[in-house]
């Protein structure tokens, strides 16, 4: 039986929605969402086998002007992921006033030599007027002549089916890269870490700056089936923690709470968490917690 099998790089501007498309796709949620930017940090995969076929999709953290040493790593792990893929995605937020011009600066940045087929999926366009749509996409295919072009609405499902559909008719021949029942190839420690991180986030969304991070320290099964998590919530400034601890420590707690309460759905047992949180200026400066990442701390 011939099988086909191939990589697909969701690639965008920051809170284009590419988490939220590739939840869609995988009709699991394995990529954390919040209405801040740059929420993806690192690369994440997620898996779609049907029959003879396999898709596998990497959603990459969003293109911008990198400041940090993260920031630096975080875009060279999309250009990356861009570059090694077999079908390219841009994803762009149709709603937003500067869609045109940010389409087409990404796309200007993609090898001009590049055979690839490169796809252009303008999510959200449930918040847009359907009128400036057809406009917007002949001046987008005039700049560059897709392979094709796509309207969804990740966030409510709509137009998924097509775009899955138009994919797996380009996967090239070859053989599968991971079992048929494998989802993601994310760690259960990281998703862990990650989801904790996007409680944060949609917790503090206005008063927390991107100083924070979420490690696992220990991930362990009890002999009950339950299992135990270890994490630590690092931030740049005292303050930070002061935040992310809340009054009495109410904040901690709520967090604990719904981080808690997700896990035992995804991992469909009893969670203990704990949680700590500590100040470590600079984090995102520094090549161990960056490597821990999973990203390249020297791009």
């Amino acid at each position: 039986m011939t099988t086909r099998c191939g990589f697909i790089a969701l690639i965008g501007a920051p809170n284009a929605g590419k988490s939220c498309l590739l939840n869609a796709l995988i009709g699991d949620k394995i990529s954390i969402v919040s209405p801040k930017v740059q929420t993806t940090r690192t690369r994440v995969l997620g898996i779609v086998t049907k029959n003879d076929a396999q898709a596998v999709f990497i959603d990459t953290p969003g293109l911008f002007k990198p400041r940090r040493r993260l920031d630096r790593a975080m875009v060279a792990a999309a250009h990356d992921a861009r570059d090694e893929a077999d079908i390219v995605a841009v994803v762009a937020d149709a709603a937003r006033k500067d869609c045109l011009e940010t389409v087409k600066k990404i796309v200007s940045r993609i090898p001009s030599a590049d055979k690839r087929k490169i796809a252009l999926v303008l999510n959200k366009v449930d918040l847009i007027d359907r009128k400036k749509l057809l406009p917007m996409v002949a001046d987008l295919n005039k700049f560059h002549p897709f392979a094709a072009t796509f309207m969804v609405a990740a966030i409510k499902n709509d137009g998924i089916e097509g775009l899955e559909k138009w994919i797996f008719e380009q996967l090239p021949e070859g053989p599968m890269h991971y079992n048929p029942d494998t989802v993601t190839d994310t760690p259960d420690a990281i998703l862990a870490a990650e989801i904790t991180r996007e409680k944060l986030y949609l917790r503090l969304h206005e008063e927390l700056p991107y100083g924070l991070h979420v490690m696992t320290d220990s991930f362990e099964k009890r002999a009950d089936g339950s299992i135990e998590i270890r994490q630590t919530i690092i931030t740049n400034e005292a303050r930070h923690k002061g935040m992310v601890i809340g009054k009495a420590g109410a904040m901690l707690k709520l967090v604990g709470s719904l981080t808690r309460e997700e896990l035992q759905q995804i991992f469909d047992t009893r969670i203990h968490l704990f949680l700590d949180v500590v100040v470590k200026d600079s984090w995102d400066e520094r090549g161990e917690v960056i490597s821990e990442m999973g990203l390249n701390p020297d791009a």
